[in-house]
């Protein structure tokens, strides 16, 4: 196809960079509201819209957002769990119905979650349904009972129905971001715009495919007819050191199927890899103890130590240990995982009312500086009985919302407030007193930010966390000065793996995107006892 560009973007080869000057030069030569550009997540698509590359916002999004317009906004099955739950309770869907951070917990699984995520896939491969298990097709049969009583659409029906439909009005050239992870049927809609539009782009790296659980198929982009001159490397890495680039690059060769591609490490540091014989997921002292020094040695503040595994079920021990030494860790690419992320940040937060509850005077650094906001906040962290006087918390609440909110108090309205003996506890804000008398639905969220507190003060708990923990697939598009891999794979990625072929090759790209997350040093971890790993 003549009017198909490919272009491929190996890790940290500044892929978002070329894509945003591409759309801004297109942008300029056709207009503001001729360019779109399509991604696959949200996540991706924000990062785009964040370049403030001159093209209408409305064009860049999701590619189901665009089609989710263009079909008038229809009522999405996805957000109507509850009602099928009622009606087929041995098929309950929880959630959103897909977790990529636990898809494989090693268990195999029959409920409405997996044979959802199932049919989703199959669909997005085109497979015909002939071709599906009978207690998928019996399962699809009430699925599609389902939407058509309640006059509902699925997130793969809003691509299906958009498949002979052109582009947005006006649309003269196509982006496709992250291209390796669109599936064959969303690699359709977009080819079928083709008919329509003088071009389309597609950007990505078949080498990160690793959405294959969702029908994203690396094939797209690798046996794909187009012309040499409308491929293009970016061949320079601006993240991966040469001797991290040198295992990353001998390991992800070993692909059954791939384009091959010029690929160069950064300049100047040359890197570190190295293997690690002490702990494993199971046991992660040892590994703990590695972190806490990486921390110490760190020559900046900044710097970040991030700890991957291929499924989030292998990072709990990991989780315990951090929370009992009182390391502060986060995910800062996926927010919306609790676990992960202990220290959330926002007005009404954990870490923030137990910074209300630290704030010093303006006038006297040995006082509280608390006013009526400072109390609302952390009362609700402590219970009412022996600390509070009878309706007092309800007046506090209501004052909180007075114009005079953040102005300081005195004695007197702290002395209203307390009962007598607590008073003098809480003016000493004594941080033990306030988890000692901590409601039991908040001595849990307290204990680690207290921990960290003790460990390196106020500065320490309010800095953005050095450690980042998260599966592979939650980081893909991140990077640290340093990553620690666990080599351990569930039951059905070490399925994958004894298959080889392009089972294997799934495995083999995930492990290359957590390899190539490191700026200057990979460290493969210790495999636990018993299980299959990667070697």
């Amino acid at each position: 196809m003549k009017n198909e560009h490919h272009i491929y973007g190996p890790p940290g080869t500044g892929k978002t960079t070329a894509l945003a000057r591409n759309m801004e030069r297109a942008s300029e030569k056709r207009g503001f509201d001729a360019v779109l550009c399509c991604s696959h997540t949200k996540a991706a698509a924000a990062e785009i819209a964040g370049r403030e590359v001159h093209v209408n916002p409305d064009n860049v999004g999701t590619l189901h957002a665009l089609c989710y317009r263009k079909l008038n906004r229809p009522d999405i099955a996805e957000t109507k769990f509850s009602e099928w739950n009622a009606l087929h309770p041995g098929y309950a869907i929880k959630g959103t119905g897909h977790n990529i951070d636990d898809l494989e917990s090693g268990r195999a699984t029959e409920d409405g979650n997996s044979l959802l995520q199932e049919i989703s896939r199959l669909r997005n491969l085109m497979v015909p349904k002939e071709r599906w298990r009978f207690r998928l097709q019996r399962f699809h049969r009430k699925w599609e009972e389902f939407k058509l009583d309640g006059g509902l659409l699925d997130f793969t029906d809003m691509i299906e129905q958009s498949l002979e439909t052109p582009p947005p009005d006006g649309i003269e050239v196509v982006f496709v971001d992250e291209a390796q992870d669109f599936s064959a049927l969303q690699f359709e809609l977009v080819r079928g715009w083709l008919k329509h539009i003088d071009q389309a782009v597609f950007v990505g790296d078949d080498d990160q495919a690793i959405f294959g659980f969702s029908g994203a198929d690396p094939e797209n982009l690798i046996s794909r007819p187009i012309p040499d001159e409308n491929r293009r490397v970016l061949k320079k890495s601006y993240r991966v050191p040469k001797n991290v680039h040198r295992v990353a690059t001998t390991f992800i060769q070993r692909c059954s199927r791939r384009l091959d591609k010029e690929y160069l490490p950064r300049d100047g540091d040359d890197g570190e890899f190295k293997r690690s014989s002490d702990g494993d997921w199971k046991n992660p002292a040892a590994i703990v103890d590695s972190v806490e020094q990486e921390i110490s040695d760190c020559e900046t503040k900044t710097s970040k130590i991030m700890v991957l595994a291929s499924c989030g079920y292998m990072l709990a021990p990991l989780l315990r240990e951090l929370r009992e030494r009182g390391i502060a860790y986060h995910n800062p690419y996926r927010q919306a995982h609790g676990g992960w992320n202990p220290l959330k940040a926002g007005e009404k937060s954990t870490v923030n009312r137990l910074a209300a509850f630290l704030k010093k005077s303006n006038h006297n650094e040995r006082d509280p500086g608390w006013s009526w906001y400072d109390l609302h906040l952390w009362l609700d962290l402590i219970r009412t009985r022996g600390v509070v006087k009878s309706g007092m918390r309800k007046v506090v609440e209501e004052k909180a919302t007075n114009p005079g909110k953040h102005v300081e108090l005195g004695y007197e309205e702290w002395d209203a407030v307390f009962e007598g003996a607590a008073l003098g506890h809480a003016i000493q804000q004594n941080p033990s007193w306030l988890h000692a008398n901590a409601t039991a639905r908040k001595m849990n969220s307290l204990t680690l930010p207290l921990k960290i507190l003790a460990r390196g003060g106020e500065d320490l708990l309010n800095r953005s966390p050095q450690v980042i923990v998260g599966t592979i697939h939650s980081v893909k598009g991140g990077e640290a000065d340093s990553v620690m891999l666990f080599p351990d794979l569930s039951l059905q990625a070490g399925e994958n793996w004894i298959r080889k072929g392009p089972a294997r090759d799934s495995v083999l790209r995930c492990f290359y995107v957590g390899m190539t997350r490191a700026r200057h040093r990979l460290t493969m971890l210790q495999p636990a006892d018993g299980g299959i790993f990667i070697e």
